[in-house]
């Protein structure tokens, strides 16, 4: 879990002219909370665990803005995405280690313990040159670094990489911010006049 307000997210949000954003990974619902205070039309976020979205959905009941879904994150996404076509999207993808927080989840997969390759997929696959901005928590999950929490024991998980970020550069800029737990920054190309 990182700390969404470290990010320099109104300069994200008015240059970009972001207006729906997309949390994968709800857990306590601070995403929700923060991404509340800026201009968002929309405000989307998923969980895997029951209890954990059905506690935000009473928590943000008062926000018509806020839809929280039960679900795991990639489909989530497959079925959000394709109704987004005409929105500019900040996207803070933030789903892994849900058996850490609710011991009903039930994991089958390294996919549904860290499913970020897949949530990257979908959003290529929906989202092509796009002007969305992708955060990408927890960065020391998938990339060794100097961070500020430590490093992470990466071969508990087969040592992950980040390479398929990589895939990303034709549009996007990519920075790393080793603060906290990490981040991916993921911020449109400008076009050259």
């Amino acid at each position: 879990m990182g700390f969404f307000v470290s990010l320099p997210i109104h300069h994200f949000v008015t240059k970009y002219k972001l207006d729906v954003f997309v949390e994968t990974g709800t857990f306590i619902g601070s995403g929700i909370a923060c991404a509340r205070y800026f201009p968002f039309t929309e405000i989307y976020s998923c969980d895997i665990s029951t209890k954990l979205a059905e506690d935000a959905r009473q928590m943000f009941a008062v926000d018509e803005r806020v839809k929280i879904s039960t679900s795991h994150s990639p489909d989530f996404l497959e079925t959000l995405l394709p109704k987004l076509e005409n929105n500019k999207v900040l996207f803070w993808l933030d789903s892994h280690f849900p058996d850490r927080y609710d011991d009903t989840v039930e994991i089958d997969s390294l996919e549904k313990l860290i499913p970020l390759k897949k949530e990257l997929e979908i959003i290529r696959k929906y989202r092509k040159g796009n002007d969305d901005v992708i955060i990408i928590d927890d960065a020391r999950v998938y990339d060794d670094g100097n961070y500020q929490y430590g490093p992470f024991n990466r071969a508990s998980l087969g040592n992950p990489d980040m390479n398929f970020i990589f895939e990303f550069e034709p549009t996007h800029d990519i920075q790393k911010d080793e603060r906290h737990e990490g981040y991916f920054v993921l911020t449109p190309k400008i076009p050259l006049l």
